[in-house]
């Protein structure tokens, strides 16, 4: 039930579908044809991005009629969430950088014209449209810190606009209370008291869906100790 076109590696090469292509005389044909062709393209890199983008959309102007439309709604929108179109740098080089809205619009488009039931990608691309669009946050240090020295952390975040950051320090000895049974972790049992420090970071979040990930520096000198 979880095998699709080159799962196992195995594709057909271009020009035999290329050739397929060209003696298509129905509109199933052609669509599978077109199909069959972005999905032996995307992973190959390169030029080829807008490429694969179009023979999906070729794939799709059937509409539902067709037995390839599912395969192509949910395949294109994935390589879209994971690979995307490509960017130039400002050295000149290139990057791909995935385009999360398109691929929800179509993730939600097979959700819309398709019952669960009707496709094997109903649940999938439910999955992904929450993973697309649920707020994420996460905040790290690298490392312990000499005392005096500049303390950097690191945030990630996505469909955040604000993020409120509080600094509390912790006496080891003292605010780690293991509860018995308890299957947390013993940061999660921390006994917080006040912080000491409270800060916001404004994300300019457009709406992109993009994560997005900064090193940042705690602005003043804290006491030596555990935080």
């Amino acid at each position: 039930p979880y095998y699709y076109y080159g799962y196992y590696g195995n594709y057909v090469p271009l020009p035999i579908l290329e050739n397929a292509l060209k003696i298509a005389v129905n509109d199933t044909d052609r669509a599978h044809a077109h199909y069959l062709i972005a999905m032996t393209l995307r992973y190959q890199g390169g030029d080829m991005g807008p490429r694969v983008a179009r023979e999906f959309q070729e794939a799709l102007k059937a509409g539902k009629s067709t037995e390839w439309h599912d395969d192509a709604l949910f395949h294109y929108a994935q390589w879209l969430s994971q690979t995307g179109r490509m960017v130039k740098n400002a050295d000149g080089s290139y990057r791909n950088e995935p385009d999360y809205k398109k691929a929800l619009e179509l993730f939600r488009q097979l959700t819309t014209q398709y019952a669960k039931g009707e496709t094997r990608y109903y649940d999938q691309a439910k999955a992904e449209i929450e993973n697309i669009t649920k707020p994420v946050l996460s905040v790290s240090v690298a490392n312990l810190f000499l005392p005096g020295s500049e303390i950097q952390y690191y945030l990630s975040w996505r469909n955040v606009k604000q993020i409120n950051l509080a600094l509390y320090p912790v006496d080891l000895t003292r605010d780690v209370i293991l509860k018995d049974g308890s299957n947390d972790s013993w940061i999660q049992q921390l006994q917080l008291t006040q912080p000491i420090k409270t800060w916001t970071k404004d994300t300019n979040d457009t709406g992109n869906y993009i994560l997005r990930q900064e090193w940042m520096n705690l602005e003043e000198s804290i006491k030596p100790g555990s935080y």
